[in-house]
């Protein structure tokens, strides 16, 4: 669908129910468009946000949804119940530069895949290693030039960590078999 274009597929607010415990039909709103809007900027402009919220009365939420993370799901919030701090053990986040490098990374793959019709996955770790050292190689070079090209620079990177990714999930602990 073409950006800018309006698709819903399920709206699912439900409505309030009357003094007979009717459900009420409740539509969508200019407001929950406008929020809309706002929340599709935000994600467009950062690639790892999940949520978006209503930063003035907080009042809605997005998420960001669908298979192709292209989806935005919006839910009307109600009050606040509590905030249940330390409940769970401490979970490790991934870094952001570490999270916007792995969106940098499975965009490479999903181009190659897309482009070569071939998957990574059933490269022998011969060709692996190959493509990593030859890959290393014009990383080096680029990198000592004078004028070098950042985007280069950043693709030769990528393919550099999903060779690397591939062999560390078909022979190391990642997944692999022996």
């Amino acid at each position: 669908m073409a950006p800018g274009k309006r698709f819903v597929l399920q709206s699912r607010l439900l409505g309030p129910t009357n003094e007979g415990g009717d459900e009420v039909s409740q539509h969508i709103t200019s407001t929950h468009l406008d929020f809309l809007d706002e929340a599709i900027e935000a994600f467009m402009k950062n690639e790892i946000l999940e949520t978006y919220w209503d930063k003035g009365t907080f009042d809605l939420i997005a998420m960001r949804f669908g298979m192709d993370r292209d989806c935005v799901l919006i839910y009307e919030l109600g009050e606040e119940i509590a905030n249940f701090v330390q409940q769970m053990e401490p979970a490790p986040k991934p870094r952001a530069e570490i999270r916007r490098f792995s969106y940098s990374m499975e965009r490479k793959m999903k181009y190659d895949e897309e482009t070569f019709r071939e998957s990574l996955e059933s490269q022998h770790h011969q060709d692996l290693t190959g493509y990593i050292l030859t890959r290393t190689e014009q990383l080096r070079k680029e990198l000592i030039r004078h004028d070098k090209d950042k985007d280069i620079i950043s693709e030769f990177c990528s393919e550099i960590a999903n060779y690397s990714m591939v062999i560390s999930q078909k022979h190391g602990k990642l997944g692999g078999s022996n």
